[in-house]
């Protein structure tokens, strides 16, 4: 069984080969320009990298097991705070470290680790402290304007 969740498989079986074959015309239509071609060379490399990391379902599977690991480990800390918030009373870049990463996490489709309502999952897990968080964060208007506006996941 393929452990990759849906979004990451169809964006790793189509999204990604197209956006190499994408920056492969780039790369063809400024030929006579040698910083564009190496940044788009540097760029092809890391996308095929990420592909062939994404169509990788055992190292996936380690992955996605990690990935897991670390929400539950937020779910853990969050129960122990006395605050809305990781590191103090206020907003800090722990936060946004967070904010950004279960935004990502969500619009890959692995918002059933923390969310099993909003994403049913045969691995979902109920996390309340980490489903809050996640909506309090995504509240954050200059949360919103900055990453969230430019996505799907929380809208």
């Amino acid at each position: 069984v393929d452990p990759r969740p849906q979004n990451i498989r169809k964006y790793a079986d189509g999204g990604m080969p197209r956006k190499i074959e994408a920056l492969k015309k780039v790369r063809e239509i400024y030929s006579s320009d040698e910083t564009i071609v190496r940044a788009v060379d540097a760029k092809m490399v890391k996308e095929q990298a990420a592909l062939d990391f994404l169509n990788d379902a055992h190292f996936m599977s380690g992955v996605l097991a990690r990935t897991a690991d670390c929400i539950a480990t937020l779910e853990g800390t969050l129960d122990s705070e006395t605050t809305d918030w990781l590191c103090s009373d206020s907003y800090t870049m722990a936060d946004l470290f967070w904010g950004i990463n279960l935004y990502r996490l969500k619009a890959l489709g692995m918002g059933y680790l923390w969310d099993p309502e909003a994403y049913p999952h045969e691995r979902a897990v109920y996390r309340p402290h980490v489903r809050a968080y996640a909506e309090r964060l995504a509240e954050r208007p200059s949360f919103r304007h900055a990453v969230a506006d430019w996505g799907v996941a929380f809208n």
